[in-house]
Protein backbone atom coordinates (compact mmCIF):
# COMPACT_ATOMS: atom_id res chain seq x y z
CA UNK A 1 0.00 0.00 0.00
CA UNK A 2 3.00 2.60 0.42
CA UNK A 3 3.98 2.02 -3.01
CA UNK A 4 2.80 5.48 -4.64
CA UNK A 5 4.89 6.74 -2.02
CA UNK A 6 8.04 5.94 -3.95
CA UNK A 7 6.81 7.04 -6.91
CA UNK A 8 6.25 10.50 -6.09
CA UNK A 9 8.98 12.99 -6.77
CA UNK A 10 9.77 14.80 -3.38
CA UNK A 11 8.44 11.52 -1.08
CA UNK A 12 10.44 8.87 -3.62
CA UNK A 13 13.42 10.90 -3.74
CA UNK A 14 13.72 10.78 0.16
CA UNK A 15 12.88 6.88 0.45
CA UNK A 16 15.45 6.01 -2.23
CA UNK A 17 17.84 8.17 -0.64
CA UNK A 18 17.32 6.36 2.94
CA UNK A 19 16.99 2.77 0.49
CA UNK A 20 16.02 0.81 3.67
CA UNK A 21 12.99 1.65 5.37
CA UNK A 22 13.61 -0.27 8.59
CA UNK A 23 16.05 2.42 9.38
CA UNK A 24 13.40 4.76 10.45
CA UNK A 25 12.23 2.21 13.07
CA UNK A 26 15.09 4.32 15.44
CA UNK A 27 12.58 7.42 15.02
CA UNK A 28 9.56 5.37 16.10
CA UNK A 29 11.41 4.03 18.80
CA UNK A 30 12.54 7.39 20.19
CA UNK A 31 9.14 8.84 20.31
CA UNK A 32 7.87 5.57 21.79
CA UNK A 33 10.47 6.29 24.51
CA UNK A 34 8.82 9.76 25.31
CA UNK A 35 5.84 8.44 25.57
CA UNK A 36 7.09 6.17 27.52
CA UNK A 37 8.31 8.75 30.09
CA UNK A 38 5.07 10.40 30.12
CA UNK A 39 3.28 7.86 32.40
CA UNK A 40 5.08 9.54 35.00
CA UNK A 41 4.89 13.02 33.93
CA UNK A 42 3.07 15.67 36.05
CA UNK A 43 1.30 17.62 33.32
CA UNK A 44 -0.19 14.15 31.99
CA UNK A 45 -1.24 12.21 35.50
CA UNK A 46 -3.15 13.77 38.58
CA UNK A 47 -1.20 15.83 41.20
CA UNK A 48 -2.53 13.95 44.33
CA UNK A 49 -1.69 10.35 42.84
CA UNK A 50 1.01 10.00 40.14
CA UNK A 51 -0.02 5.82 40.23
CA UNK A 52 -3.07 7.02 38.60
CA UNK A 53 -2.46 7.60 34.86
CA UNK A 54 -4.91 9.54 33.10
CA UNK A 55 -7.37 8.49 30.19
CA UNK A 56 -5.68 10.20 27.39
CA UNK A 57 -2.35 8.34 28.13
CA UNK A 58 -3.99 5.18 28.83
CA UNK A 59 -5.73 5.30 25.07
CA UNK A 60 -2.52 6.30 23.52
CA UNK A 61 -0.66 3.72 25.26
CA UNK A 62 -3.88 1.11 24.05
CA UNK A 63 -3.51 2.56 20.51
CA UNK A 64 0.14 1.99 19.98
CA UNK A 65 0.00 -1.42 21.42
CA UNK A 66 -3.33 -2.79 19.67
CA UNK A 67 -1.82 -0.83 16.22
CA UNK A 68 1.48 -2.23 16.35
CA UNK A 69 -0.29 -6.38 16.69
CA UNK A 70 -0.18 -6.62 12.94
CA UNK A 71 3.70 -6.69 13.24
CA UNK A 72 3.64 -9.56 15.08
CA UNK A 73 2.59 -12.22 12.12
CA UNK A 74 4.91 -13.78 10.68
CA UNK A 75 5.10 -13.17 6.85
CA UNK A 76 6.76 -16.21 4.77
CA UNK A 77 7.26 -15.70 1.59
CA UNK A 78 7.59 -19.02 -0.76
CA UNK A 79 10.56 -19.18 -2.96
CA UNK A 80 10.91 -18.50 -6.58
CA UNK A 81 11.10 -21.99 -7.99
CA UNK A 82 14.52 -22.77 -9.23
CA UNK A 83 17.57 -24.73 -7.58
CA UNK A 84 19.52 -23.04 -4.57
CA UNK A 85 22.95 -21.90 -5.61
CA UNK A 86 25.34 -19.57 -6.10
CA UNK A 87 24.80 -19.43 -10.10
CA UNK A 88 20.80 -18.92 -8.82
CA UNK A 89 21.46 -15.64 -7.21
CA UNK A 90 23.55 -14.50 -10.16
CA UNK A 91 20.32 -15.22 -12.44
CA UNK A 92 18.17 -13.52 -9.78
CA UNK A 93 20.42 -10.79 -9.98
CA UNK A 94 20.57 -10.55 -13.41
CA UNK A 95 16.54 -10.48 -13.84
CA UNK A 96 15.98 -7.97 -11.22
CA UNK A 97 18.63 -5.66 -12.56
CA UNK A 98 19.92 -5.31 -9.07
CA UNK A 99 23.43 -6.48 -8.32
CA UNK A 100 24.20 -6.88 -4.41
CA UNK A 101 26.97 -5.36 -2.76
CA UNK A 102 26.41 -2.13 -4.05
CA UNK A 103 25.51 1.08 -1.88
CA UNK A 104 23.87 4.61 -3.02
CA UNK A 105 26.77 6.03 -3.57
CA UNK A 106 28.07 3.95 -6.54
CA UNK A 107 27.81 6.00 -9.49
CA UNK A 108 27.51 3.22 -11.92
CA UNK A 109 25.63 -0.27 -10.63
CA UNK A 110 27.50 -2.94 -12.40
CA UNK A 111 24.67 -5.31 -14.82
CA UNK A 112 26.65 -7.94 -15.09
CA UNK A 113 29.94 -9.36 -14.36
CA UNK A 114 32.89 -12.18 -15.53
CA UNK A 115 32.68 -13.53 -12.29
CA UNK A 116 28.50 -14.13 -12.56
CA UNK A 117 28.63 -15.44 -16.30
CA UNK A 118 31.13 -17.90 -15.45
CA UNK A 119 28.90 -19.79 -12.43
CA UNK A 120 26.02 -19.49 -15.04
CA UNK A 121 27.66 -20.80 -17.63
CA UNK A 122 28.95 -23.48 -15.75
CA UNK A 123 25.50 -24.15 -13.90
CA UNK A 124 23.46 -24.14 -16.97
CA UNK A 125 26.26 -26.46 -18.92
CA UNK A 126 25.79 -28.97 -15.46
CA UNK A 127 29.25 -28.62 -14.16
CA UNK A 128 30.50 -27.99 -11.11
CA UNK A 129 31.25 -24.89 -10.28
CA UNK A 130 34.62 -24.15 -9.07
CA UNK A 131 34.74 -21.31 -6.06
CA UNK A 132 36.68 -18.05 -6.10
CA UNK A 133 40.46 -19.54 -5.16
CA UNK A 134 42.19 -16.41 -5.41
CA UNK A 135 41.46 -12.92 -7.19
CA UNK A 136 45.12 -12.70 -8.19
CA UNK A 137 45.51 -13.29 -12.27
CA UNK A 138 49.10 -15.15 -12.44
CA UNK A 139 48.53 -14.92 -16.01
CA UNK A 140 49.45 -11.18 -16.05
CA UNK A 141 52.74 -11.42 -14.85
CA UNK A 142 56.32 -11.07 -15.88
CA UNK A 143 57.89 -13.86 -13.64
CA UNK A 144 61.25 -12.81 -14.89
CA UNK A 145 61.26 -9.89 -12.65
CA UNK A 146 58.11 -10.22 -10.21
CA UNK A 147 56.65 -12.99 -8.55
CA UNK A 148 53.44 -13.09 -7.24
CA UNK A 149 51.19 -15.84 -4.39
CA UNK A 150 47.94 -15.51 -2.84
CA UNK A 151 48.07 -17.36 0.53
CA UNK A 152 44.87 -16.95 1.95
CA UNK A 153 41.50 -16.05 0.21
CA UNK A 154 38.42 -14.97 1.76
CA UNK A 155 35.40 -13.22 1.07
CA UNK A 156 36.66 -9.92 3.24
CA UNK A 157 40.06 -10.39 2.43
CA UNK A 158 43.20 -11.59 0.16
CA UNK A 159 46.62 -11.94 1.27
CA UNK A 160 49.14 -11.36 -1.37
CA UNK A 161 52.83 -11.60 -1.09
CA UNK A 162 54.87 -10.28 -4.02
CA UNK A 163 58.38 -9.92 -4.71
CA UNK A 164 59.84 -7.46 -7.08
CA UNK A 165 63.79 -8.06 -8.53
CA UNK A 166 64.35 -4.22 -9.42
CA UNK A 167 64.07 -3.49 -5.88
CA UNK A 168 61.21 -0.84 -5.91
CA UNK A 169 58.72 -0.50 -3.24
CA UNK A 170 55.20 -1.82 -4.27
CA UNK A 171 52.40 -1.29 -2.84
Amino acid sequence: WGGFLWRLPVVGTILAFAQFPWRWFSVSALCLSVLAGLVLHPAVTRMDDRRNMSMPLLATIAVVLVSSYPLLRVEITEPVEGPVSLAGLMRFQRSSDEMTGSTAWVKEIPRWSPMAEYYVTEDEAGNPVKPVETKLDYGQFDYATFAADSVANNSVMEEVYFFNETGEEQR
